[in-house]
């Protein structure tokens, strides 16, 4: 996991864990060379995102089917998913600590 940032008072964490689905099946209508274009220039995983707190993982969110140059371009890209995971995780996060403090 890396941690990319502090946000609202967390410590967003980001990982790439490997993708159950391959790239045909993610990508059905594409054609033999368009896989195998996908497959050779870049990486493909499920994005997992978390909101942490004083070392406790209090949320995360995960995103099946990324494909990337690399696994950094997920959390840097301008306009990407990671932003909204990491406002689901954020609003999760802070929903679990009113319920603990009851």
């Amino acid at each position: 996991m890396i941690n990319v940032k502090e946000y609202k008072g967390f410590n967003i964490f980001f990982e790439a864990l490997e993708e159950d689905m391959s790239v045909s099946e993610l990508f059905p209508e594409d054609t033999e060379e368009q896989i195998k274009e996908i497959e050779e220039n870049n990486v493909v995983f499920c994005a997992r995102v978390s909101a942490v707190k004083n070392g406790i993982e209090l949320a995360s969110d995960f995103l099946g089917g990324c494909v990337y140059k690399n696994e950094e371009e997920f959390y840097t890209a301008e306009g990407c998913y990671f932003d909204d995971m990491v406002n689901t995780v954020v609003t999760e996060a802070k929903e679990c600590i009113k319920k603990l403090n009851g």
